[in-house]
């Protein structure tokens, strides 16, 4: 069982144009709405391979109940806080010309202390000595960047592995307060949670040794580089690459990956496998347009495909 929690979700709309040309009308094709925020992503992809899973989120307003037909649609099991605000709408336009994207991201409603206990009540509720908790996605805007750290010093005995996946601050200031099973920063997210520039394959397993004091299992993302990481079955650090293709669009990537991994430690796999198939999924869904996720068939292709290093 993977339960995921999502404090800011939101409706992502999806658009192209055919050049983003400011201060003039352009007009968008291929227009196209999803449930988002990160936590959502990792559950689209779980409900998408038949993972049980459950969404637990804000909902607020109109927005937020169009936001829970969304997930109906994709046949994602959730439960949530009801607030008084709107749920958020953000814009992802793509460049056709010049095959970049553009984000425009909203900050959310603000929640209160009230709706805050709520949530972990929220949490407590669905929590099972068997489940993966994954928390994911930025904060409201109004709320301390130790929210996180809170919740899984509430929960964590209560479910069986974390799985924090947020931006660089938050993660930085939740490190100073708990310690998840599982994270994995970038690049930069890593440098700046260790003061240090991350340049070379030495720098990535001193990262992960000294990550260690902090999380259990640390995973650290290098984007084209692949992903790194030390398995505990032989206390050796790999290194997970993925092959090469001609992205799409990098949208819910990450949280893809976060997807596969939890889904195969979900069903009692290895760390190495679960990595694997973090990177499989990851990389199937650059290959999809704007705001869609990885499909089950090229998750299988690209799993192939994948380079596995011992690095010591």
């Amino acid at each position: 069982m993977v339960i995921t929690l999502t404090l800011n979700p939101s409706i992502d709309k999806y658009g192209e144009v055919d050049n983003i040309k400011y201060e003039d009308t352009m007009r968008v094709n291929a227009i196209s709405y999803d449930a988002g925020g990160k936590g959502i992503n990792v559950s689209r992809v779980l409900s998408r391979f038949g993972i049980d899973n459950t969404a637990l989120f804000f909902s607020g307003g109109k927005f937020g109940a169009l936001f829970r037909s969304m997930l109906d649609d994709e046949k994602v099991d959730y439960d949530f806080v009801q607030i008084e605000d709107n749920t958020r709408l953000n814009y992802t336009v793509f460049d056709k010309s010049k095959k970049e994207v553009l984000k425009l991201n909203a900050p959310g409603p603000e929640v209160s202390d009230t709706d805050i206990d709520k949530i972990i009540a929220l949490i407590e509720k669905h929590a099972d000595k068997n489940a993966i908790l994954v928390m994911a996605g930025s904060l409201p805007p109004n709320t301390k960047k130790n929210l996180y750290a809170r919740i899984i010093n509430a929960v964590e005995d209560k479910v069986k592995y974390t799985f924090l996946d947020t931006e660089s601050d938050i993660l930085v200031e939740s490190l100073k307060e708990c310690h998840p099973t599982f994270i994995k920063p970038n690049i930069s997210e890593t440098g700046r949670i260790l003061g240090r520039n991350m340049k070379t394959e030495t720098d990535f397993i001193e990262a992960l040794k000294l990550l260690e004091d902090k999380v259990k299992y640390p995973l650290v993302s290098a984007a084209s580089l692949g992903v790194f990481f030390k398995n505990p079955e032989d206390n050796r650090f790999y290194n997970v690459i993925p092959p090469q293709v001609q992205p799409v669009s990098t949208v819910g990537a990450g949280d893809s990956f976060v997807a596969g991994f939890c889904m195969e430690i979900n069903n009692g796999a290895s760390i190495l496998d679960a990595v694997k198939k973090g990177a499989s999924c990851g990389t199937a869904t650059v290959l999809t347009p704007g705001t869609q996720l990885c499909f089950p068939e090229d998750v299988e292709k690209i799993a192939q495909e994948l380079i596995v290093r011992k690095m010591d």
